[in-house]
């Protein structure tokens, strides 16, 4: 720990900054006596377990400037490993160099922005400090111990009882964490931080009660009831969507019995239209109701509502089903689909209320097909994504499924995108904030200009 009066002295005298603390007391000791004599006395009986030196210090000693770049990142980094290290079990192990004579060193973290360089050994200290802590031995035991409490079921048990795991967890942890200048035996202060350390996890434990009662839905469990939903609200969609239809269709039919629809103009044109004639009469071999109804048209007679839907719904059909890939004389998918378009307007021109019709089924049907995509993986959270991700998919989601169930699915959806992208920028700041210390101090020493030289420090 650095002593306070190096502390103020290194605020009011910043270029002192990379100086530790028995090298700063021996100086200050020595030129002024009479201020900061007893400064050397504090920091005679303390040794440091290891070295920390600047690029500078080691090109002294001979090293090259790479060689003395990674070995001073390295050093430098010991500084909030062994901070990290030491929180993780409980301070202990600065316990067991203060018994030998010895305390860690500490390194000052500097980096260059552009507002110049900057300090962040504070940073990297609470970073160090509360990653230990939040992994560390005495965390585990306290959350081993506060496992033992049962989860809630509802919304508010789960907030109630996560404020006591988390109470007990943190205090528990806290309780068993010793700072360097507190005695092992000082079971008092072990309390009061273990009191002022539950409190706050009462908190952060119901907040996490909260959280854990909507992170169980995405648990493997639930994921496979929700695409059991999904699964029996398509089945049931797509019975209810054809029993609608088709009893729309009897309906019209039987307000009009005597109407029918012409489709001879509509026949005539398509096989016509065709530069092959092989190409209508591969289309007649797949579709036994394009047989049936040229036979029809062929004898004066027209097809009804339900015959002329039959029809559409076959020609439909060999385009997604690719029946006629067999053939090697075939009509096109794009001419087969004019011809459905032309039998659907004659159709809608007969029977007008049709055209609603066709339409809201087109809708519902498109909501189908998107849940049919889902089931190819609806049992994985990556099913769930990319539904989401999709507007056709997501209102196919909001119409099948129950409204709770989807809404609970598109919060979580939503909150591990959230987590995702946050564990994405810790990670970043990790990985490169090193390579940056490490870059740093390999170039510490070389100027580039019309080529380099090595500045040695004094």
């Amino acid at each position: 720990m650095a002593l306070k009066e190096l502390e103020n002295f290194r605020k009011k005298y910043p270029q002192y900054g990379d100086m530790n603390d028995r090298e700063l007391a021996l100086k200050l000791a020595k030129k002024y006596p009479d201020a900061y004599g007893y400064l050397a006395k504090k920091v005679a009986g303390k040794k440091k377990a290891w070295t920390i030196s600047t690029p500078e210090e080691l090109v002294k000693s001979g090293f090259s400037p790479i060689s003395a770049g990674l070995i001073a990142t390295g050093q430098q980094l010991s500084s909030p490993l062994w901070k990290y290290g030491n929180i993780l079990l409980g301070g202990l192990p600065n316990k067991a160099l203060q018994a030998m004579g010895y305390e860690a060193p500490e390194a000052k973290i500097r980096i260059a922005t552009p507002f110049g360089e900057k300090d962040i050994t504070p940073i990297t200290d609470t970073v160090a400090g509360v990653g230990g802590f939040i992994r560390g031995v005495p965390m585990k035991i306290g959350g081993r111990i506060a496992s033992k409490i049962p989860g809630g079921r509802t919304l508010l048990s789960g907030a109630g009882l996560g404020v006591l795991k988390g109470a007990t967890q943190l205090g528990l942890a806290a309780g068993l964490t010793t700072p360097l200048e507190e005695s092992f035996q000082n079971w008092k202060a072990r309390a009061m931080r273990a009191t002022g350390a539950g409190a706050f996890g009462a908190i952060t434990g119901g907040i996490s009660g909260i959280a854990s009662h909507f992170s169980k839905l995405l648990s493997e469990p639930v994921q496979l009831k929700t695409a059991e939903q999904v699964r029996s609200g398509f089945r049931g969609l797509k019975d209810r969507l054809t029993n609608w239809f088709g009893k729309k269709i009897i309906q019209y039919q039987k307000a009009h019995p005597t109407k029918r629809i012409d489709l001879t103009k509509q026949m005539k044109t398509f096989e016509e239209g065709l530069e092959d004639k092989a190409k209508f009469r591969t289309l007649l071999r797949v579709s036994p109701r394009l047989r049936k109804a040229k036979l029809k048209v062929a004898a004066g007679q027209d097809l009804t509502l339900k015959e002329t839907q039959d029809l559409i719904n076959q020609l439909k059909n060999t385009i997604l089903e690719n029946q006629l890939a067999g053939f090697k004389v075939r009509p096109s998918v794009g001419e087969v689909r004019n011809f459905i378009n032309s039998l659907q307007k004659q159709k809608h021109l007969t029977f007008p209320q049709m055209k609603y019709t066709d339409k809201v089924y087109g809708e519902m049907e498109t909501y189908s097909k998107s849940v049919e995509e889902y089931m190819k993986y609806g049992k994985t959270a990556k099913g769930l994504k990319t539904m989401f991700s999709n507007p056709e998919q997501t209102k196919a989601l909001r119409t099948i499924l129950p409204k709770e169930v989807f809404q609970q699915a598109q919060q979580l959806v939503k909150a591990q995108k959230m987590s995702k992208q946050a564990v994405r920028v810790i990670d970043y700041l990790i990985r490169y904030g090193i390579l940056y210390k490490v870059a740093q101090n390999l170039l510490k020493n070389v100027h580039i200009g019309g080529g380099y030289e090595i500045e040695r420090g004094e």
